[in-house]
């Protein structure tokens, strides 16, 4: 049997008890919403002191509480089942060389290190992966990193610094004396500002260094080079490198519903570590209240992402 048969029929038992879930829940909230129109009644007939209107208002406010705090109970709980009853065996079967651990995520220490992002106060994750890939150790998980900002009038605004897979290679015969970093370029509209803008907004940018160019001219015009050693950069960013890196965003844009969102990784090489930084759609986190039974494409298409991430591991022999 190959792997998608394997996944629909997983996906089929599991649609079952999803509905047990989501009936469950239906009977709870049901429960709720019964007694709390029961006491309304028993308010009205006895006269009590309180205003019908006060009633229904908070009836409303009953409601949707219950609802909310009821469903999101149900779907943490379905969505660990989830997990444990497919992901976690799927895993063990396709990825031998990997150990799956749902709730874990690559320590935010090590999100730190990369000097990829910085400015945030918001840093979750989930679906850890680590393993051994040709000697080099591999680790990545899906992360949510924010930065959320409070306003005097007691409002807040969130900035997302990244949403995707972030995965960190530690390669035996990986030895870089200086970091290099590649990240998105900027593009046309950020060259042609006035100098002047262009540095108010550098000064509040890292500063990797030196911008190199790699000669390649789909490479040079997607993402920026910086090092203090030209060299050493050629060394390591071949042709071979780029196919891998290409391939890893072509399986993130893969995981968006709309095909023309784009995904550009984030690199870093600091002593024998590699960070990788590649913004992609949630998968893993499912509602009980959806099916399950259109979600197959999504599982196949990430685990296919995880196969590229092995690849890209081999690079460095």
């Amino acid at each position: 049997m190959n792997i998608e048969a394997i996944i629909e029929k997983s996906l089929m038992l599991l649609e079952e008890k999803r509905k047990e879930y989501f009936m469950s829940a239906l009977k709870i909230i049901s429960g709720i919403y019964i007694l709390y129109f029961a006491f309304v009644t028993y308010a009205v007939m006895q006269s009590l002191p309180i205003s019908l209107p006060v009633l229904i208002i908070s009836g409303f406010f009953v409601m949707l509480i219950a609802f909310i705090i009821v469903t999101l109970i149900k779907s943490n709980k379905f969505t660990a089942y989830y997990k444990e009853a497919l992901i976690t065996p799927l895993v063990g079967q396709l990825f031998p060389e990997l150990t799956y651990d749902a709730k874990g995520h690559i320590s935010e220490i090590d999100f730190e290190r990369s000097s990829l992002f910085r400015g945030f106060n918001r840093y979750y994750g989930d679906d850890y992966f680590e393993g051994t890939i040709n000697g080099n150790q591999i680790s990545f998980s899906e992360l949510y990193v924010a930065q959320e900002s409070r306003r005097n009038h007691g409002t807040s605004s969130t900035r997302v610094i990244f949403k995707g897979v972030f995965a960190q290679l530690k390669c035996s015969s990986l030895s870089v004396s200086k970091p290099i970093t590649i990240k998105a370029n900027r593009g046309e509209v950020f060259n042609v500002l006035p100098s002047f803008i262009k540095g108010f907004i550098e000064k509040f940018m890292p500063d990797y260094g030196p911008q190199i160019t790699i000669g390649d001219s789909a490479f040079d015009s997607e993402y920026t080079v910086h090092c203090d050693d030209e060299a050493l950069v050629h060394e390591l960013i071949t042709d071979e490198f780029i196919a891998g890196l290409n391939s890893l965003t072509d399986r993130a844009e893969a995981l968006y519903d709309k095909k023309e969102m784009q995904s550009t990784a984030s690199i870093r090489f600091a002593g024998n570590e590699i960070f990788i930084a590649i913004p992609s759609k949630e998968i893993f986190t499912v509602r009980f209240y959806r099916s399950l039974l259109g979600t197959k494409d999504s599982i196949i298409q990430y685990c296919d992402l995880v196969k590229e991430l092995m690849n890209f591991a081999k690079i460095f022999k």
